[in-house]
């Protein structure tokens, strides 16, 4: 994901502002993502790349197979 602050015009100024913001972002995503690239100014944009972090294996369970969903393809008949 990538999260991108654009300034135009005299919020260039506040450059500051925009690294606030995307530090604030980046503390509350913790729990769910790391940052892959930290913030950086580009031109008008200040952008931050975020990944998901890794699955664990905790979570709910996977369903059982081979319930009444699992059909085979069905055959194409043709002229």
């Amino acid at each position: 994901m990538k999260a991108t602050v654009i300034f135009r015009g005299r919020e260039n100024m506040h450059r500051d502002i925009g690294y606030r913001i995307l530090g604030r972002l980046k503390g509350e995503i913790t729990e769910y993502g790391v940052v892959e690239t930290e913030p950086r100014q580009e031109g008008p944009f200040l952008d931050m790349i975020l990944a998901p972090k890794k699955w664990s294996g905790q979570g709910p369970a996977p369903a059982p197979s081979g319930g009444p969903a699992e059909k085979a393809a069905p055959t194409r008949r043709g002229p």
